[in-house]
């Protein structure tokens, strides 16, 4: 059974707006701490990537109510950054490449847009069943396979929001 998504309090004005930490215990995550290897990888601060879910749910008006997502991504999931560089150049990057770290199944998310499918679902308590491209196994994206990143995983490029 669907747990409902969250509502905020109903005492309060209409146009309060929910402050989520997806941290938070009381989200059941089903983050596994998967991080990549190599030294060309950085962990990102993740207030830019909470405001990009936060623009996405409220775009979208996924929880039927204007949210804001703080302090944390999901407990196990964590965004990193690649620089690429051309044939020609190691010195000049060619783009950057950010990924969402964490999924059981050792996959990545290549947008927040991607992720924030699979963040409904954690926030419904209906994880590993939401219909995220990973836990539905539809390919694509981030779910090729890549050299030294993850056992049968590796990210494409981050996507906008």
């Amino acid at each position: 059974m669907v747990k409902p998504p969250p509502k905020p309090d109903t005492n309060k004005k209409v146009n309060t707006i929910q402050h989520i930490d997806l941290g938070d215990p009381q989200y059941n995550s089903d983050g596994q701490g998967h991080q990549p290897q190599g030294p060309d990888w950085v962990r990102q601060p993740e207030e830019p990537y909470l405001h990009s879910l936060t623009t996405i749910f409220n775009h979208g008006n996924l929880l039927g109510h204007p949210v804001n997502f703080i302090n944390a991504l999901p407990a196990g999931y964590a965004v990193f950054m690649r620089v690429e560089y051309t044939s020609t150049s190691e010195q000049d990057p060619a783009f950057r490449m950010a990924y969402v770290f964490g999924h059981p199944s050792g996959g990545t998310f290549d947008s927040m847009r991607s992720f924030s499918r699979h963040v409904l679902g954690i926030l419904q308590d209906n994880v590993g069943v939401c219909n995220c491209r990973l836990c539905s196994g539809i390919g694509g994206g981030g779910a090729v396979q890549g050299q030294n990143l993850l056992p049968s995983a590796a990210p494409a490029a981050f996507g906008s929001a």
